[in-house]
């Protein structure tokens, strides 16, 4: 399980994201990630929850989702 301070923590850490701009309503793609960026997010997604995102859960639309939304997504595979 991940949650938003976890990943709120990953991304202000590793990808140098304004902590002030990281809300549970931010889209990802206002954060300033593209879809490649955001791939690698998710796979340090997984290092922290412990189990792999399955490829066909992927999609590169997923950009729009918000940080809440991409949370409750991870959280559900």
């Amino acid at each position: 399980m991940i949650t938003f301070d976890q990943f709120k923590d990953l991304l202000v850490n590793k990808y140098n994201i304004n902590p002030n701009n990281i809300t549970p309503d931010a889209r990802v793609s206002d954060l300033g990630l593209d879809s490649l960026v955001f791939i690698e997010v998710l796979f340090d997604a997984e290092d922290l929850i412990g189990k792999k995102i399955p490829e066909s859960a992927i999609k590169p639309e997923q950009v729009e989702l918000t940080v809440e939304e991409l949370c409750t997504l991870i959280n559900s595979i």
